[in-house]
């Protein structure tokens, strides 16, 4: 949020490759897909390695870490484009970085509704 360094591209999952729709297939399908289009020269994109099962210990050192925090995923989940989901956000409740961090995001909604209010307005007055 506050840049710290000059940031990374962490990649953590492909969707859409090459035309091809991939939200079908299995978080570990598309996680191979990944792996074999990422960079092979030093570059600033990552690609974030799974973790499984120690989820506690992972999460504990994502927070000695000052990581905002993990996200957990069903190996033989889809990408789900409905209200339900196949992952889980973790957050970190001492990341140094939360302090104001609701009130610019609230800003940054407020902002983005009043311009799609505008725009429907003027869309309507045509």
């Amino acid at each position: 949020m506050f840049r710290r360094e000059w940031p990374y591209f962490m990649a953590f999952d492909v969707l859409w490759l090459n035309g091809e729709d991939l939200r079908g297939l299995l978080l570990h399908q598309r996680k191979r897909r990944l792996t074999r289009i990422m960079p092979r020269v030093p570059s600033r994109v990552r690609l974030v390695e799974q973790i499984q099962g120690c989820g506690v210990d992972f999460f504990t050192v994502a927070c000695q870490h000052d990581c905002e925090g993990i996200i957990a995923k069903w190996t033989h989940g889809t990408y789900q484009i409905t209200g339900r989901t196949s992952w889980l956000k973790i957050r970190n409740s001492e990341y140094s970085q939360w302090t104001g961090r609701r009130e610019l995001f609230e800003a940054r909604r407020d902002k983005a509704a009043r311009q799609v209010r505008l725009m429907k307005t003027e869309l309507a007055l045509m």
